[in-house]
């Protein structure tokens, strides 16, 4: 019988890679989102996209649309990609018992999204961490940052001299409900390293390490170049640390600064789906990871991994490079074209055009929505899925 599964946030590209990995795996995917228009909209490996709503705005009532779905569909699991994630967790109990939710409970969540309470657990797992604090060290060097956010917003670096960094810190918005509050964080010089983990009852399935040499601002990667060595074993190591000692299902990802000694410091974590899934979807292999991942019966835990195929414990590695294509020829800062005409676009797939063809239109309609509601584009694609504690 073929699986039955419902992809959340098909706003991202990711949800779209996601979307056809499963049905290239003979899933039958819908998706929903509360946001349109979307890409789960325009992919011919959807079945049908449905309108939900807004998970941080409405959840409970987001939550009773899942709901209904799971039944009128006879869903065997629901996906989510973005920071719906936390909002469905949070309503784990009011999903129908027959269909799975593929992330952790929301305690392990919460405790991995908050910039604080994550590092100071990675810490304990005997992770490299920058030192992390509640209140601002104005000796040295640093940068202040609110407990949630993303995409690098809500930072502000603490840099030059003593008195640079005191007008630095006093001009910091001042905390308010929603955003978290305001914490310091020791500055590590060196170079971004991320990296996405699908993983099961605590067992790493799929890791990619990626370099963003292009990006929206500080923080939001456009293009994406797996790495493998030393960063990807060290990368893999702490996904694995952090997986086991959560019991963590679902996808995982960490932001890394690799010093200039080789010395991988995890800087973020952010329990949810993100790009360098792209570097992984590409392998048929990684559709045989989800249908392992949504066959396997949730009690049934093991210490061991479970099978894939003949390559028993083997894990699969992201490869190649990958570019958001419409992000590149319009944000993209210093572009250097040879990458932006020789890189594959994350949307671009002859057997499913319609994701790419509609990119274009389904920017341009957020730059128009965010317009109106006075945000910048990159928060308004996020801002009725936030979750800020």
């Amino acid at each position: 019988m073929r699986l039955r599964v419902l992809i959340t946030g098909s706003r991202a590209p990711v949800a779209i890679l996601l979307a056809r990995s499963l049905h290239a795996a003979g899933a039958v995917v819908y998706t929903a989102d509360s946001l349109r228009p979307n890409f789960g909209q325009n992919s011919r490996t959807v079945t049908e996209d449905f309108c939900v709503p807004s998970p941080r705005f409405a959840s409970h009532d987001c939550i009773t649309a899942l709901a209904r779905l799971a039944r009128e569909k006879q869903l065997d699991a629901i996906i989510p990609t973005c920071e719906e994630t936390f909002a469905l967790a949070a309503g784990r109990t009011n999903l129908p018992p027959s269909v799975r939710l593929l992330c952790p409970d929301i305690e392990v969540l919460e405790k991995l999204h908050h910039k604080g309470r994550g590092i100071a657990f990675a810490a304990s797992l005997g992770l490299a961490t920058p030192e992390t604090c509640g209140q601002a060290d104005l000796t040295r060097e640093g940068i202040l940052k609110r407990t949630y956010s993303r995409f690098s917003s809500h930072v502000i670096p603490l840099r030059g001299t003593r008195a640079q960094r005191q007008k630095a810190e006093a001009q910091k918005p001042p905390d308010n409900e929603g955003d978290g509050e305001w914490i310091w964080q020791e500055w590590i010089l060196g170079k971004a390293l991320c990296t996405y983990s699908l993983c099961h009852d605590g067992h790493v399935l799929a890791h990619a390490a990626y370099r963003t040499p292009y990006t929206v601002g500080l923080g939001a990667g456009i293009f994406y170049a797996a790495e493998h060595g030393p960063v990807y074993d060290v990368s893999l190591m702490a996904a694995q640390k952090l997986a086991a000692a959560t019991h963590y299902t679902g996808s995982l990802s960490l932001d890394f600064i690799e010093e200039a000694t080789g010395r991988l410091v995890l800087i973020e974590i952010n329990p949810r789906a993100t790009m360098g899934l792209a570097l992984l979807s590409h392998q048929p292999a990684f559709a045989a990871c989800w249908k392992v991942l949504l066959r396997t019966h949730p009690a049934a835990r093991s210490s061991q991994p479970p099978s894939l195929d003949a390559k028993e414990g083997l894990i699969l590695s992201g490869t190649g490079r990958r570019q958001l294509k419409v992000a590149m020829l319009l944000l993209g800062r210093e572009r250097n074209w040879r990458d932006v005409f020789t890189t594959p676009d994350v949307l671009a797939d002859p057997s499913d055009p319609g994701p790419a063809r509609a990119a274009l239109r389904i920017y341009l309609a957020y730059a128009w929505q965010a317009k109106k509601k006075k945000l910048s584009t990159m928060a308004f694609s996020t801002h009725d899925i936030e979750w800020n504690g």
